[in-house]
């Protein structure tokens, strides 16, 4: 989908739809970290990293959470860094979303879940990574959104929440 340069205030921003990203939209990116690229090799994807939109934006940033390696985290970031979903979502469900992906902070990275998408490239499938359907005791990116929107929105039907990547929310987004 070609990207839409609009102005918003001082600096152009780059976004994928119309409309900038609303609170419990998701955003996917390339990502920068070691765990990123593992999972986008991984995958054969090009996102490696996903979070969810906790407020409507304030200019070019967002308040998001995010899972990475130091646990999942609020961090406030640029909006042209993501992708954003964009999806047409009810305020009472954006609302749900919210507050579930809230429930996640501070819960760890789930480094053994990013070892399974290594071992995806070479034809493995470790049995207890991407086993769960409901957060735990740790998590990683992708988790953390599928989490935040089930049981309202299904974006992974049929694949637990741990065994979801970023590169599969990406294939939600190119069919819906």
């Amino acid at each position: 989908m070609p990207h839409r340069l609009r102005t918003r205030g001082r600096a152009p921003v780059l976004y994928p739809y119309d409309t900038p990203p609303r609170k419990g939209d998701y955003g996917l990116t390339a990502g920068s970290g070691l765990p990123m690229l593992v999972t986008r090799l991984g995958t054969f994807s090009r996102y490696g990293h996903a979070c969810v939109a906790l407020e409507d934006p304030v200019g070019d940033a967002i308040k998001v959470i995010e899972a990475g390696p130091r646990g999942a985290q609020i961090r406030t970031r640029n909006l042209d860094r993501f992708r954003w979903s964009n999806l047409k979502i009810e305020e009472e469900v954006r609302d749900r979303i919210v507050a579930r992906a809230r429930q996640c902070e501070g819960l760890p990275y789930d480094w053994p879940a990013i070892l399974g998408f290594v071992t995806k490239v070479w034809g493995y499938k470790l049995r207890l990574i991407g086993a769960k359907d409901q957060p735990d005791d740790k998590l990683i990116c992708s988790e953390l959104v599928v989490w935040s929107y089930r049981p309202d929105i299904d974006l992974a039907p049929g694949i637990p929440a741990g065994a979801v990547s970023p590169g599969d929310l990406g294939d939600y987004l190119v069919s819906h």
